[in-house]
């Protein structure tokens, strides 16, 4: 009996231990079930991601299997020949926006720290955009040459909702910002998009110039590129992005550059960029809402223009990084330095022109 009761007492004096071994291991169990209930809801997240990519990746593809069967008929005649004569060189140096020319969208210039800090004054995003490209080439070039000053006067043609007007007036600088009459047709296609303006109110959404400034330095005007008023005159500078290879034709956008130079002061700097065809230097879509200008294309301007006695250099290298090789397509995604239209591989290139200083 006295045996018994002992066990007993030892029992019930290590059922305190016990019960809290017990707590400690439920306590345990409880943890795990959390982080494993953490994990799983992360990987059901990363999965949910996945599956997005990859309806857009399916997305993509079929866009491009419609665009490819919709141009097959027509591949045969848009294949340039082995020996053309312009064809692009990869030998020699790459562009840069240290030293601006005539050249082409690359992505060392994207990568480069003078980008970075344009597209920080600019409150651009990042990615490998062309458009973005663009607005840093042609403030780049006309810093370089000395033209983003006080008291400077520029003008903008298809202006849309780009940064530049904003940044110039912030400088001091007096913009004169065009672009086409508002409404239908192509004005409500570039609308849509937010590409086009109706007043200076669009130009400086991003408030990167005082609103006081803004109003006493940028004034808009509506002006047809094709139909240019004669009165416009007399600037330091004159800059579009992207716009002439939408003025109907091949003719008709270098008629555009031409009249461009005769708003300029003598010793004026014209910046514009446009479409260019990296695919061929034979054909390439010469008539429509957006054709696309060639090497033989701009080697012509620039022997007009030196010509005339205005100076344009050119450099012709498309670039040797990664995504220098990367051809984008409907939808657009990132990155979009080489993109696909109408069966040819285009890139964004732009023009320097600085009018002689002796002439009208």
């Amino acid at each position: 009996m006295k045996k018994a009761l002992h066990r007993l007492a030892v029992s019930v004096s290590a059922f305190p231990v016990a019960s809290r071994l017990i707590e400690t291991a439920k306590s345990a169990i409880r943890h795990l079930l959390r982080e494993l209930y953490h994990r799983v809801t992360s990987l059901k997240r990363s999965l949910a991601a996945c599956f997005v990519l990859l309806d857009d990746l399916k997305r993509r593809l079929a866009a491009l299997e419609s665009q490819v069967a919709a141009l097959q008929p027509t591949l045969s005649i848009a294949t340039p020949s082995p020996a053309s004569s312009g064809r692009l060189d990869r030998e020699g140096d790459e562009p840069t926006l240290a030293r601006p020319v005539s050249q082409l969208c690359t992505q060392s210039q994207v990568d480069s720290e003078i980008y970075a800090l344009w597209r920080e004054a600019l409150r651009l995003d990042g990615g490998y955009r062309r458009k973005y490209w663009e607005y840093v080439y042609i403030l780049q070039a006309l810093q370089s040459l000395g033209q983003i000053a006080a008291g400077k006067t520029g003008l903008g043609f298809g202006v849309g909702q780009e940064p530049l007007s904003a940044y110039l007036a912030a400088q001091g600088c007096h913009v004169v910002a065009t672009d086409m009459q508002s409404g239908g047709g192509s004005a409500g296609k570039w609308a849509e998009t937010g590409q086009h303006a109706a007043s200076a109110d669009h130009l400086n959404v991003h408030g990167i110039c005082p609103p006081g400034l803004f109003q006493r330095n940028v004034h808009f005007r509506v002006v047809d590129m094709n139909a240019m008023p004669e009165d416009l005159a007399g600037f330091d500078f004159v800059w579009s992005s992207c716009a002439m290879e939408h003025l109907g034709s091949l003719e008709r956008g270098m008629t555009f550059l031409r009249r461009s130079l005769s708003c300029l002061k003598p010793g004026g700097v014209a910046v514009h960029t446009t479409e260019f065809n990296v695919y061929s230097d034979d054909t390439t879509v010469d008539f429509g809402p957006t054709v696309l200008f060639r090497k033989k294309d701009i080697e012509a301007i620039r022997q007009e223009m030196v010509a005339l006695g205005h100076a344009m250099a050119v450099n012709y290298h498309p670039g040797n990084g990664p995504l220098d090789f990367f051809v984008d397509f409907e939808p657009c995604g990132d990155p979009h330095l080489k993109y696909l239209v109408s069966g040819y591989v285009t890139t964004s290139f732009g023009i320097i022109i600085q009018k002689g200083r002796g002439i009208p």
